[in-house]
């Protein structure tokens, strides 16, 4: 807001009138001169009434000026819109106003304040002389320093100004040159299901506002002690939101906002930095996020880890209806397959499907990430997660398979833990026995059994393939290849052609093994095939897909 603007409302269309005894002409002039307009001009004996006035962002339903002395202006259910102020509306007839004001009393009776269509208070009602004085409201107060002031001042109790965010908000704003503006709460509760299908409650809340003009607003911002910033630029359409938190900023205080999301922080200690950026097209409702990540490091988020180390333990798992279910694996139970005796061909076609990093990752990869954002971005929907074996292992064991932010970050912890803490071959191992790779068939062993009735130890590279290229779906491409008797070649081939990349593989064994035909063993039961088979399915041609993640 600019100084001569927020006069505006003292001046409040008596420009011109005080000084003297001046005659109704003169005054009108004056006011015309200022640049105040009206639709309708009553006159009574000792008073004039304008109606529907308009100064600049100013607007009243009428203004009532007492020629008798005390001459005094009641300005009835004014409006002013600080959005108009930003972009310099009323800014002529401001200079002077002081001057014109002397010895005036101006009465102010229910003015609202809004910004654009946003009331942020209201019911303010008071009494001005020479352009000073306070005006108050039921949740606001809005102070007017005098024609030689340096600053008015607004504080008021409104509703959060963002659409996600519900609670009591405290605002601050002073027309300063730069304007100054400020948000603060104790709580805010976030509701945004692609972040976690339950409100998150934030904690002391603060928003200082840096700088803001028409295109852009710019705010230094910190919740639960997270220092970040928040930007909204319309220099072009669609207007953007874009949250930042530094890279160098403590892994520990950036997931502290998010800790009521993310149990596994409770009694965990969390080491290195991330930061990031969050862009936010709040017309479309479009979210890009990316990741930075350093040294990160977690300990004592996962309870049983020396179960995992050696087995056996249980986790939950789905039957072939869907209905959740305890499985206990590891050593010793029946169905457990050690990494000593799985095919070698169907590590390499895991690795090559799923996660070719696997082997020099810390449980995450970074670029996977970005390029899963990518992909989900240009489809328009969620088609790759860009979730490594280490996170695909961490939502088997602890998680379910909500596409939200909150299953990623508590992947991303886990895994990290995961990682470090039983180390790649203990992960691989883990991975191959725990995952689904059709209705009810969990672990390889079951898996390598179903499809070919053999050990995992003497899978095939085509085979191995086959397997690997059921992982983001394999229900579904159970019921579309394995009781069709049919696979995508197109998805087998190009897993060969990555483990060849990998150097499982020479391009001319992954050539032949691409010519040899699959051989499965006939279903357990005879079934109607839900999918009829048509000519037009087009089967993905890249990684994995989000389904899988």
């Amino acid at each position: 807001m600019k100084r001569r603007a927020l006069a505006a409302l003292a001046l409040l269309l008596v420009a011109g009138i005080g000084g003297g005894v001046l005659l109704e002409r003169q005054a009108l002039h004056a006011l015309g001169d200022a640049g105040v307009v009206w639709s309708r001009l009553d006159r009574g004996l000792t008073t004039r009434r304008f109606e529907d006035v308009r100064f600049g962002p100013l607007r009243a339903e009428a203004v009532r000026w007492t020629l008798a002395e005390p001459r005094t202006v009641t300005v009835l259910a004014p409006v002013l819109d600080l959005e108009e102020v930003s972009r310099g509306g009323g800014s002529s007839g401001g200079s002077g106003g002081g001057s014109r004001l002397a010895g005036w009393s101006v009465a102010l009776v229910g003015l609202q304040i809004r910004l654009g269509s946003r009331v942020l208070a209201e019911g303010l009602s008071g009494t001005v002389r020479d352009g000073e004085g306070t005006l108050a409201g039921p949740t606001a107060t809005l102070v007017l320093p005098g024609p030689d002031g340096a600053r008015a001042e607004l504080t008021a109790t409104l509703d959060s100004p963002v659409e996600q965010l519900s609670g009591a908000v405290e605002l601050r704003l002073l027309a300063s040159d730069p304007p100054q503006a400020s948000l603060r709460a104790e709580a805010l509760t976030l509701r945004e299901r692609r972040l976690s299908p339950r409100p998150l409650r934030l904690e002391d809340v603060k928003f200082i506002v840096d700088s803001f003009d028409e295109d852009e607003i710019v705010a230094q911002a910190s919740v639960s002690g997270l220092a970040f910033t928040v930007s909204r630029s319309c220099a072009q359409r669609p207007c953007t939101v874009t949250l930042t938190v530094p890279p160098d900023t403590p892994a520990a205080d950036a997931l502290a906002p998010l800790a009521p999301l993310i149990p596994e922080l409770a009694d965990a200690t969390v080491e290195g930095h991330l930061g990031g950026q969050l862009v936010a097209v709040p017309e479309t409702g479009a979210l890009y996020p990316t990741l930075a990540i350093e040294g990160l490091a977690v300990r004592g988020a996962i309870e049983g880890l020396d179960q995992l180390r050696r087995g056996p333990f249980t986790y939950k798992a789905a039957d072939e209806q869907g209905a959740e279910r305890l499985r206990t694996t590891g050593e010793g139970v029946p169905g457990w397959t050690p990494l000593s005796a799985i095919s070698p061909w169907l590590i390499a076609a895991v690795i090559a499907a799923e996660d070719s990093a696997f082997y020099t990752h810390p449980g995450y990869d970074l670029d996977a990430m970005a390029q899963a954002v990518a992909a989900n971005v240009e489809a328009g929907a969620v088609v790759r997660g860009g979730s490594t074996l280490t996170q695909q292992l961490a939502k088997n064991l602890f998680l379910d398979d909500s596409r939200t932010f909150q299953r990623k970050l508590r992947e991303l912890v886990l895994a990290v833990e995961l990682d470090a803490a039983l180390g790649k071959e203990r992960v691989l191992a883990l991975y191959l026995n725990v995952v689904e790779w059709g209705p009810g068939i969990w672990g390889i062993e079951a898996a390598a059994e179903r499809y070919f009735l053999k050990k995992p130890a003497t899978l095939q590279p085509n085979e191995a393939a086959f397997l690997a290229a059921i992982l983001p779906d394999p229900r579904g491409y159970y019921r579309r290849w394995y009781l069709r008797g049919r696979a995508s070649e197109v998805r087998v081939d190009w897993i060969l052609n990555n483990m060849a990349d990998g150097g499982a593989l020479t391009r001319v064994e992954a050539a032949a093994w691409s010519r040899r035909p699959l051989r499965f063993v006939p279903p357990p039961v005879e079934a109607p095939d839900p999918y009829p088979v048509r000519n037009d399915i087009r089967l993905p041609l890249g990684g994995p897909s989000a389904d899988q993640k």
